[in-house]
Formats: structure tokens, sequence, C-alpha cells
């Protein structure tokens, strides 16, 4: 079962990037220091890219699982909430291709007190259908801080293709919102 907080993720998700969208359209586009910008727009692209990525390196070891058995392999074993970090720097890098430091400070905070009360009561929930196994997964693996000398890996996994191409279809949406963005932020500069 969802947390109520989580059951209204997309409509936060959702006025958030509008936001972003907004700013962006209705901002001057950047004059001066426009090199500093270039460097700003590669962070945010690498960051969507390794969120992407991480994101379905998560997927590969949480779908058909989920809810079966505690994932405590791959990414799991690095860190317990990999697929949060991994979606937070994907949402970090398309608002820093706004540009707008206060947008970026609004979105780190949000996200910062949304994953807190996520997390939360996704622990109560673990620990209630695991209860012994998940405290001691608890006490080797870091709520967030990754420990890559935990890590480990099953040497097989079966994979559904389906859930995979939905997973690829459902991690692009970082890549389509940075995608729109730029395009509007190249509108914006061409001289009229």
């Amino acid at each position: 079962m969802k947390s109520p907080v989580r059951r209204y993720r997309k409509l936060v998700a959702g006025t958030l990037f509008a936001i972003i969208f907004i700013v962006v359209i209705f901002s001057a586009p950047p004059q001066d220091r426009y090199h500093l910008y270039v460097y700003v727009d590669i962070f945010s692209y690498l960051l969507v890219a390794l969120a992407t990525m991480g994101r379905l390196w998560c997927g590969f070891y949480v779908f058909g699982r989920k809810n079966q058995e505690l994932c405590q392999d791959g990414p799991y074993s690095i860190c317990r909430n990999p697929l949060y970090v991994f979606s937070f720097m994907g949402g970090m890098g398309v608002v820093m291709a706004s540009n707008c430091i206060v947008l970026m400070i609004v979105f780190a905070a949000i996200s910062c007190f949304y994953y807190f009360l996520v997390i939360k009561y996704e622990e109560k929930s673990l620990l209630h259908h695991y209860s012994q196994e998940y405290e001691t997964y608890c006490t080797r693996v870091h709520r967030f801080r990754p420990n890559f000398r935990n890590y480990w890996s099953r040497e097989q996994m079966e994979v559904d293709p389906q859930l995979i191409f939905r997973a690829i279809v459902k991690n692009m949406w970082f890549f389509w919102l940075l995608f729109v963005l730029e395009i509007i932020k190249s509108l914006k500069r061409i001289p009229h």
C-alpha cells in the first residue's frame, strides 16, 4: 500500500516542473557569464544520464521481487534507497538546466521533505513485513550514504522483458523534460 504522501507525488512533481517551465519561459535568457551556464547544462545532462541509468539498474533488482522479498543486493546492498537517490539526481539535473538557483534550492527542500516522509512510512511497512531481516539489513546498509564495500549481487536473475521495457519508457521522462526545457531555452536565444 502506498503512503498518503506517495499518492500525491505525481501532482507535486508535475506542479514543481510546471513552475520550472514557467520560470524558464518568462525569465530573460542569460547574457553575461553564458559560458558558465554551458557548464551547468553539461553537468545537468550528466546528472540526468546517471539518474536514468541508476534507476534502470535499481529496476533490474526490484521488478517482480518488490513485494515478495526484501531486496538487499545490487544497488540495494550499497544504500537502502538508491532509487530515491537517483530520482533526486535526475530531478536536480532537470532543475539545474533551468539555470535558476532559487528553483534548485526549492526543489532540494521539497524533495528532501518528500523523501523523508515517504521513507519513514516505507521503513515502518518493511519492518512490519520483514521484522528481524529488515533490522539486520538496516544495521549493514545506510539509508542514503553509499558504502561500495558492501556491494554484492546474485550471479543470475530472471528478468521480465516487458517490465524492463516499461521501466525504460518510465525513466525517460527526465530526458523528455530536459529536452523540452532546452528547446524553450534555445528559442529564447533567437533574436527577434
